[in-house]
């Protein structure tokens, strides 16, 4: 679904009302001579020290302490493995999913709608014109009514394993044997 909407906004035929606004993300920050009187304040709200060397130990003591429950939580965890002494993230299980991501994802099935390979494979050739890469050596692509249909076809047909039908003709009625009509 985002992949559309990525190229429905790249292409221009959709636009976010308001847009423009958030032109230039950096001319909307405020400098730091704006932030320094305010940050003993934010520091005090978020519970963080103003001390720099404070700061520091603070998030130091915060990353031992996430780092010891991560190491007393590994013997549990069935998705990390060390292999070779390198940690490998294993993909998790589809067993262990909530209702809510079950009805997020029958939701997200329920609005997309669906699309043919054939018709995505249309959609990329015309919209990025890869076909012209598959003409003629000669150039000699006008001659080919439909280029663009035969050469989704060629890329259909082989990437997917099928290979174009020849017909039989009368050199391999004579090899195998079949009576040639």
């Amino acid at each position: 679904m985002f992949s559309y909407l990525a190229a429905e906004l790249r292409s221009g035929d959709i636009a976010v009302a308001g847009s423009d606004s958030y032109a230039n993300l950096h001319d909307q920050l405020m400098s730091w001579q704006e932030c320094q009187p305010l940050s003993e304040e934010f520091c005090a709200e978020a519970g963080l020290p103003t001390d720099p060397a404070e700061l520091t130990g603070h998030y130091k003591k915060l990353l031992a302490d996430t780092a010891a429950a991560v190491d007393a939580g590994y013997p549990g965890n069935t998705d990390l493995v060390l292999e070779d002494g390198r940690p490998l993230l294993r993909r998790r299980k589809g067993a262990e999913r909530n209702t809510e991501a079950l009805k997020l994802e029958e939701a997200v099935h329920n609005r997309l709608p669906q699309r043919d390979l054939l018709d995505i494979l249309t959609r990329t050739a015309y919209q990025l014109g890869w076909h012209h890469h598959f003409g003629p050596a000669s150039g000699s692509d006008t001659k080919i009514k439909e280029s663009l249909g035969r050469y989704v076809l060629t890329v259909f047909t082989y990437g997917t394993l099928l290979e174009p039908v020849r017909s039989w003709d009368q050199r391999d009625c004579l090899r195998y044997g079949q009576p040639h009509w």
